[in-house]
């Protein structure tokens, strides 16, 4: 796909389909993940996913624990070393 920049709305929402499809598959709710408020900037929260990413606005989000409304799929990494309680 070309650059986010460069997409239509139409081309953004299929990709951000696509990401929430395969990020859902991958890791379920409960998730521990590493979030970061800007990509590149470092870890800002630690925290477990609160169900499924969904489309809002052409972008893949989900509900993490800790943070106020939802944030984008893209700026969470799952955590392989520690298992959800």
């Amino acid at each position: 796909m070309p650059p986010r920049k460069q997409m239509s709305l139409k081309q953004m929402e299929i990709q951000a389909k696509a990401l929430c499809f395969d990020s859902n598959a991958k890791y379920p709710a409960g998730t521990v993940v590493s979030y970061e408020s800007i990509i590149g900037r470092g870890e800002t929260h630690r925290t477990k996913t609160k169900g499924a990413a969904f489309v809002s606005s052409c972008e893949a989000v989900i509900y993490v624990e800790a943070v106020s409304g939802y944030v984008s799929v893209e700026h969470c990494t799952a955590v392989a070393d520690e298992v959800a309680a």
